[in-house]
């Protein structure tokens, strides 16, 4: 039987979405838009499965504000919101993708096809399901409607505390064993379509722009009061460099901190990405309860 706190982990970030648009707004900073989320996460009762991810245009992931950022969200700009909730280490994962000012035909039409990919991967999970039926989902429907998909994207199983838990739902079908899994009957999976402004299929790349880390697991956290402090916080959970220092004058000395972890392999980061032709990338997202013939939509109210 499905935990509640899986279940209540779901509600939550499903009940923040409903809000989405009267947070994100054009003139808003993104730094203004993440805490306000955040915030709302919060109060409603969760903790935070990971920093919220603002990834306009062609930035596909990973990008969330420092402290120190002033971009503004534009009148004619696409995001895509990721977010996710925390129950007692049960997370949820969601996204969704908005768009402001005059929209051609065409995104509307590329917003329409990753809606439904979602869905076409959702409708064939069941118990004993390979990766590869639901990946193929994805990749077909981007192309009925004409456009490409990001490949080395997808989506992932979740475990309690542990967001990426071993399994990745690719964006486009292969053959190799990691499509050949099969999924569960009680696995946690999260699905998200990455589509893109163009026939053909594309992949990301790597922007120098870091400010979501995580610690990795070892012996040597408990030889550091900073990485024990991370650890006891968010344990494996990706956290922003901006949850850390609240003021400006501190930021800075944090961040040093960080890398100084990173460089000696006690912390990874997960740089911003960008889809690397320049085109604009599309994002939907649900965590899904794998059942005997279906997938139950956990984040949903």
């Amino acid at each position: 039987m499905l935990d509640e706190d899986w279940i209540l982990a779901g509600r939550i970030i499903a009940s923040v979405a409903k809000k989405i648009q009267g947070i994100v707004k054009p003139g808003k900073t993104l730094l203004e838009i993440a805490e306000e989320i955040e915030r709302e996460i919060k109060k409603q009762g969760a903790k935070l499965a990971f920093p919220v991810n603002l990834s306009m245009n062609e930035i596909a992931a990973h990008y969330t504000p420092s402290l120190l950022d002033k971009t503004k969200l534009e009148t004619n700009s696409l995001i895509k919101i990721d977010m996710g909730a925390n129950v007692n280490g049960a997370l949820s994962d969601m996204a969704i993708t908005l768009c402001f000012g005059a929209l051609s035909k065409k995104i509307q039409e590329l917003i329409k096809a990753t809606q439904e990919a979602l869905y076409r991967a959702i409708d064939v999970i069941r118990d004993g399901v390979r990766v590869f039926e639901v990946s193929k989902q994805i990749w077909k429907t981007a192309h009925e409607y004409g456009f490409g998909v990001l490949v080395d994207l997808g989506g992932h199983n979740l475990k309690r505390w542990i967001l990426h838990g071993g399994i990745t739902i690719p964006n486009a079908p292969s053959r190799d064993f990691i499509s050949r899994r099969k999924l569960r009957k009680g696995m946690i999976i999260a699905i998200e379509p990455f589509l893109v402004n163009d026939s053909k299929d594309s992949e990301t790349e790597a922007l120098p722009y870091e400010q979501i880390f995580s610690v990795i697991p070892s012996t040597k956290i408990k030889e550091s009061k900073f990485l024990e402090f991370i650890w006891r916080r968010y344990r494996t959970l990706p956290f922003a460099l901006r949850w850390l220092a609240k003021k400006e004058s501190t930021f800075m000395k944090v961040e040093k901190l960080v890398k100084y972890y990173l460089n000696r392999g006690h912390i990874i980061s997960y740089p911003a990405l960008k889809d690397v032709r320049g085109n604009l990338v599309v994002q939907f997202e649900h965590t899904v309860y794998v059942k005997d013939n279906s997938a139950e939509i956990l984040t949903v109210i």
